[in-house]
């Protein structure tokens, strides 16, 4: 197949190039995504957001504790790449990654309370030479492709996808297009 690629980095910012957004801001911006969750379950007015806006592409995460507090797994994750009010934002995708991930059933009241998040807030991005130009834990990355037949495909990994999936190698990254006709 033919690859292109670009990677980002993300998550691993310092204050200075998340300004005006501060530190502390991703913690309330993940409290916003459960006060959205919980007001669509319960069908209640979402109060206004705690924290500074800029504009910046972003994922909202889900992961699910086991109940036995051994670990956790994915239960939803979506966003945007192209730069976007941070309130507006992180409000849509704390509700489509819990709801409307189509890997998932939708997030119900029960699970609330087992739930983790996270917002990924994406910069940075630069062209890489080729689909091997990135590092594992360190860099995302967007990955697009044409197979034999012409048919497009495309996939994200955000930094920290790789690392928690325990991949070593880019090889193992590629595992993840199954059905893929290579």
């Amino acid at each position: 197949p033919t690859f292109s690629g670009k990677h980002f980095s993300a998550r691993a910012m310092s204050l200075e190039q998340l300004e005006p957004i501060a530190k502390d801001s991703l913690e309330e911006q993940c409290r916003f995504c459960f006060d959205v969750i919980l007001a669509e379950l319960f069908r209640t007015p979402v109060p206004a957001p705690k924290f500074k806006t800029g504009s910046y592409p972003l994922f909202v995460t889900w992961n699910k504790a086991d109940s036995r507090g051994s670990g956790s797994s994915l239960r939803g994750c979506i966003g945007n790449l192209s730069a976007m009010d941070l309130h507006e934002g992180v409000r849509k995708y704390a509700s489509v990654s819990a709801f409307s991930d189509r890997r998932f059933a939708p997030i119900s009241a029960q699970e609330v309370r087992l739930l983790e998040c996270s917002v990924t807030l994406l910069h940075n991005y630069e062209d890489g030479r080729d689909y091997l130009d990135w590092q594992i834990g360190k860099h995302g990355i967007i990955i697009e492709f044409e197979d034999d037949r012409g048919e497009r495909y495309s996939a994200t990994y955000l930094p920290s996808v790789c690392s928690e999936q325990g991949y070593k190698v880019l090889q193992e990254v590629y595992v993840g297009f199954d059905g893929v006709p290579w």
